[in-house]
């Protein structure tokens, strides 16, 4: 979803901001739990639009050399290939000669929604640490599929890198995730209102593990979030810095806490509350409080459990509520040069 608007040929740089918040305070609006999803009636004034959603498992690994040589060597065998472009090819061989640290590695698995196949947010993963500032960071990614074989043959080796974690007596790490785009309004200009694409995310995090031949969950913790994102190629990095700056701004205003985990990582956590506590305490230094973390996290586990719950009544009662993502309006939204 995040990533509609890239040019698979070229680097694609992206700063993001991404704050954990409460579904009602993002919403201004309690009613969310019956069938609201995407707010196009009654929207607070910082919402002025929305757009596509989507459903999906991520499967997050330890994050390591080891872990990637083995999906390297998967994918491989499956006629998969790891870097949309050379500068991604690039970077996987020094994520595999260890000379860029691995945070992140998985896959994510196709939407529910129906879209184009070259749409579809199913791919493999290893990603760097963000940078402080602006949330930049390094990504390879396995190229958009395009055809239903291409489909097939990503889904077949996911399951056998799977299988593979599993039979290593490791955790898998899963984030069901559900994502809907809006335009939040962060600022004005001389042409109107400033707009930048917002995903509200709803995660249901848990773990999977084999004992005894058995697989077994654990029991799911819920997140909310919300991340925006600006264009980092071609883009002055004062104006980034701006848009940054100003759009965290209008986050914090809707009650959001900043954060910089890696939710592969958060996955992964042997205490997700306890993980997610420290990263944001270090990332809100100035304002955190832990009796104030302690009711946050309370309502999102309650929102969490809600929002899957209401989704598991009714999928497609998105559907009715959503229009398609536009590409160029996408791509406008993600200038940086605006601020």
């Amino acid at each position: 979803m995040a990533n509609v608007v890239e040019n698979d040929k070229v680097v694609i740089g992206e700063c993001e901001a991404t704050v954990v918040v409460s579904p009602t305070d993002f919403f201004k609006n309690s009613n969310l739990f019956q069938g609201d999803w995407a707010q196009v009636k009654n929207r607070p004034d910082h919402i002025k639009g929305t757009a596509d959603w989507a459903v999906y498992p991520t499967r997050h690994y330890k994050p390591g050399i080891n872990n990637l040589e083995k999906m390297v060597a998967i994918a491989d065998e499956h006629r998969v290939s790891l870097g949309r472009n050379e500068a991604q090819k690039k970077y996987l061989t020094q994520f595999l000669r260890g000379e860029l640290e691995i945070v992140d590695i998985g896959d994510f698995d196709a939407s529910t929604k129906p879209v184009p196949i070259s749409s579809l947010p199913y791919w493999w993963f290893v990603r760097s640490e963000k940078d402080e500032q602006l949330g930049k960071s390094i990504t390879v990614k396995t190229p958009r599929l395009e055809t239903y074989e291409d489909v097939q043959r990503l889904q077949i080796a996911s399951g056998a890198l799977t299988t593979q974690m599993l039979d290593s007596k490791e955790s898998i790490g899963v984030i069901d995730r559900i994502i809907i785009k809006y335009q939040l309004k962060v600022g004005e200009n001389s042409e109107g209102d400033i707009c930048v694409p917002a995903d509200f995310r709803a995660d249901r995090i848990y773990q999977l593990k084999r004992q005894n031949g058995i697989l077994t969950l654990s029991e799911p913790t819920y997140v909310t979030s919300v991340e925006c994102e600006l264009a980092a190629e071609g883009s002055e990095p004062s104006a980034l810095q701006r848009g940054i700056d100003t759009i965290y701004r209008t986050l914090d205003g809707l009650g959001g806490m900043r954060t910089r985990t890696r939710f592969g990582k958060l996955s992964l956590a042997n205490d997700t509350r306890y993980y997610l506590e420290r990263d944001l305490q270090s990332s809100n230094r100035h304002n955190f409080n832990e009796s104030k973390f302690s009711t946050f996290y309370s309502a999102m586990q309650r929102d969490g459990t809600q929002i899957f719950e209401a989704y598991a009544k009714s999928p497609d009662s998105i559907n009715r509520q959503v229009e398609p993502a536009n590409r160029e309006l996408m791509a406008q939204l993600q200038r940086a040069d605006r601020f």
